[in-house]
């Protein structure tokens, strides 16, 4: 059974929050296993495609060194079928020096036995 759009939205915006709260909370490992799917990709500039669950703990490990919090707000959901969706969000991305840098995202979403797992996370910096 498919979720109507308002709901399905508000469940990407749910998914989202939990990243930034575990991001926050540095509590990576956890992070990944729950938001990204086995196989997840995620690449942008400066950033060769890194692929899989340790790829990533080792990207957002080192991501929170440098920064203290990653607020993400979604921008437009699309919804194509059941199974997979994709997204437009925008980070920001707060420094421990307090400098935020403003980055773009798509990411897409895959139904993994019943849960939305980011598949996908291509971001670029404006």
């Amino acid at each position: 059974m498919s979720l109507d759009p308002n709901t399905l939205e508000a469940h990407f915006i749910a998914r989202l929050q939990y990243f930034m709260q575990m991001f926050g909370e540095g509590r990576i490992n956890e992070l990944v296993d729950d938001f990204y799917t086995e196989d997840a990709v995620i690449e942008g500039p400066g950033l060769p495609q890194q692929t899989g669950h340790e790829a990533l703990k080792a990207i957002f490990s080192e991501a929170a060194k440098s920064y203290k919090a990653i607020e993400i707000s979604m921008d437009r959901l699309v919804h194509p079928d059941v199974n997979l969706a994709y997204a437009f969000i925008t980070n920001r991305n707060i420094r421990n020096d307090d400098v935020v840098e403003i980055h773009r995202a798509s990411i897409v979403w895959r139904k993994v036995n019943d849960k939305w797992l980011c598949q996908t996370d291509f971001f670029y910096i404006p």
